[in-house]
């Protein structure tokens, strides 16, 4: 967020004051939406509207001074700066700051204030109460105006549920900062995070419908699966060199690469000091004893297929869904107890410029070559429904260094689950 220069507290009859300079987000300024335009809706008999101002590192400057009074524990808007990019927006006196991104401000103090407004894009949320009407009047008076505003509230939470959204993928989308030094970590994430919240729906989200044997016609129901714990992995020397292959994919493809739509869900954003390269979240299973050797040393498309088959040739296989990756997180040979805790990996790939192909290539060991005899960066097949040869849609790379295992997801199947390998597992 950048405080430095605007940051200003002062202590005054016991209230905290915190001097904000932000930055409102990108955009021509006859585009952008006053606070006094934002809809309104009915709580508690009083008419109230609500606003989200994102603020971003690339545009003009907003400042606000907000006053934090121990008693209530509540922001609200002590002063605008006359001619402020604020003022011309509607913000005025005694409008209150709820929350900045997800993180709700009731209750907190001006340092936890400053410690949330670091992260970039932040989105800042406003709340003004603009009559007293009584909800009853307002429903007699006007019921037309009642279902206005009620259709008002759920555009309003559709787009903030989108902007929590959009921010928990930049916060994915950031490589973490490791120091050189440390071998590798896995760390347990809060199970209050918003990225951990963000894993699990995604993660949940995925699961589909898998035949009941290979060559069966029958299709059993989609796991039921348990998030017991999400875990982060850092590894200084796998990030490395995930970067030097961003880099590497990055001068053959100096005009970016050409879009995945069937991937466009769990595709990453791009930052803007490079073109797009196709990075996404995908799924990967593995047996217990191969999970921690990948942390520790990375994906190898050499062993890919040495437990199951080919199907497209020798390399690091990762999927769209997370029932896929479920079946490999055991040995067909050895399996676990249908009620036991298993491990997925969710890991961040670039794909590059990716070949689609419709029909099985198991002698393959690297991506075919573009019109113009270029190597292509990794493989992709669709499904069956679009013309593919798999029921569900699969990514492979040859390049070790092309996947950078990110997250742990640890999970069980609940007692209840009927998919299609717990009747081949043990109770």
């Amino acid at each position: 967020f950048g405080l430095d220069q605007g940051r200003r507290f002062s202590r005054v009859l016991g209230v905290w004051h915190l001097q904000i300079v932000g930055l409102m987000q990108a955009g021509r300024p006859e585009k952008r939406r006053r606070l006094d335009r934002w809809p309104s809706y009915v709580k508690n008999g009083r008419v109230v509207q609500m606003a989200a101002l994102t603020l971003s590192t690339d545009d003009s400057k907003l400042g606000v001074m907000l006053s934090d009074n121990g008693t209530t524990g509540r922001f609200t808007v002590s002063r605008v700066r006359r001619g402020s990019v604020a003022e011309s927006h509607g913000v005025l006196v005694g409008d209150e700051c709820t929350h900045v991104g997800s993180q709700p401000l009731t209750g907190k103090d001006a340092d936890f204030l400053e410690s949330v407004l670091t992260a970039r894009p932040v989105t800042l949320h406003f709340l003004r109460e603009t009559s007293v009407r009584p909800v009853q009047e307002s429903r007699k008076d006007d019921p037309a105006r009642e279902r206005e505003l009620e259709e008002q509230v759920r555009t309003l939470r559709r787009e903030l549920r989108t902007a929590r959204e959009q921010n928990t993928w930049l916060q994915v989308a950031q490589l973490p900062h490791v120091s050189p030094y440390l071998e590798y970590e896995v760390r347990n994430l809060d199970v209050s995070s918003p990225l951990w919240g963000f894993l699990a729906v995604r993660f949940q989200r995925s699961l589909a419908e898998h035949r009941q044997d290979l060559r069966s016609q029958t299709f059993c129901e989609a796991p039921a699966l348990e998030v017991l714990g999400i875990r982060t992995i850092s590894n200084p020397r796998l990030l490395q060199l995930y970067l030097a292959e961003l880099d590497n994919i990055l001068g053959k493809r100096r005009g970016g690469c050409s879009p995945i739509p069937a991937l466009e869900h769990l595709k990453l954003p791009t930052p803007l000091s490079r073109p797009d390269l196709n990075e996404h979240l995908l799924f990967h299973g593995a047996a217990p004893d191969a999970v921690d050797k990948i942390c520790k040393g990375g994906f190898d498309p050499r062993r890919g297929g040495e437990s199951v088959g080919r199907m497209f040739g020798t390399a690091s296989y990762f999927a769209v869904n997370a029932s896929k990756a479920d079946i490999y997180t055991e040995q067909f040979s050895n399996r676990l107890a249908k009620d036991a805790r298993r491990t997925m990996i969710v890991a961040r790939v670039v794909l590059g410029e990716s070949y689609e192909t419709k029909v099985a290539r198991t002698s393959w060991s690297r991506p075919p070559d573009d019109g113009q005899g270029t190597p292509l960066d990794s493989v992709w097949a669709p499904e069956r429904w679009s013309g593919g040869c798999v029921d569900h849609m699969e990514v492979m790379i040859y390049e070790k260094s092309q996947a950078l295992p990110m997250f742990l997801v640890d999970y069980k199947h609940r007692t209840s689950c009927q998919c299609s390998e717990c009747p081949k597992r043990s109770i």
